[in-house]
């Protein structure tokens, strides 16, 4: 029959226990400080083998850790025992997990940064109608000679009265128009209105007192 001494007894004791649990040990005895890029995912592969035990690791620092998804740089987190995760645990850190907000319907079209086109030229004006044949100097010659000879640019029916506007041989001389032809019934149109232009700057209308009034 032998005997263990009772030190050396309880040394091996504590011996089995820490190889037995090597991850209880050292997890018990660190926390984990959270470094650039890193999530609960991440930290879970890294210490419990599976990415998937990340829900442990929240529980363990809800307090603390509010949005499962927002860890920040230097941030120091508590590692539990065991990265075990139970079903109720798993609803429990997905519900932590705030839905993403709708985003807001837009009201106004986005802004362009494009530089605002140059507006369109206005509409060029329509041009202005021409006179009417036989117009000139705001007189209406036609509608005159309509008046007077039947618009009969050629009248001489020997009443003295010649051409569309009825010139008498002494007006047709003495305002010029010999220099178109010797009488009025002999010029063309444009060249009775032109000497009718005279008499109308010295006579006025009234050197055709009746159908002077249409034109």
């Amino acid at each position: 029959m032998f005997s263990i001494p009772v030190a050396g007894l309880t040394k091996s004791l504590i011996a089995v226990t820490i190889s037995l649990h090597p991850a209880a040990a050292h997890h018990a005895a660190q926390g984990y400080t959270v470094q650039a890029g890193d999530t609960l995912s991440a930290i879970a592969a890294h210490e419990y083998g599976r990415a998937a035990d990340w829900p442990a690791l929240w529980w363990a620092n809800r307090h603390q850790v509010k949005n499962p998804s927002l860890i920040t740089e230097g941030q120091r987190l508590t590692l539990p025992a065991s990265g075990a995760v139970a079903p109720w645990l798993v609803r429990a850190a997905t519900a932590a997990i705030p839905a993403a907000a709708p985003a807001p319907p837009s009201s106004a079209p986005a802004a362009s940064n494009a530089p605002a086109a140059d507006p369109a030229p206005a509409p060029a004006p329509a041009p202005a109608p021409a006179p009417a044949a036989g117009s000139s100097g705001g007189v209406n010659w036609s509608a005159i000679a309509a008046c007077e000879s039947g618009g009969n640019w050629s009248a001489d029916t020997g009443n003295g009265f010649y051409g569309g506007l009825q010139f008498t041989q002494g007006t047709w001389l003495g305002y010029g128009g010999g220099q178109y032809a010797s009488s009025a019934s002999q010029a063309t149109p444009s060249e009775q209105i032109a000497v009718a232009q005279r008499v109308l700057a010295g006579q006025g209308i009234g050197a055709w007192p009746v159908c002077g009034a249409n034109g």
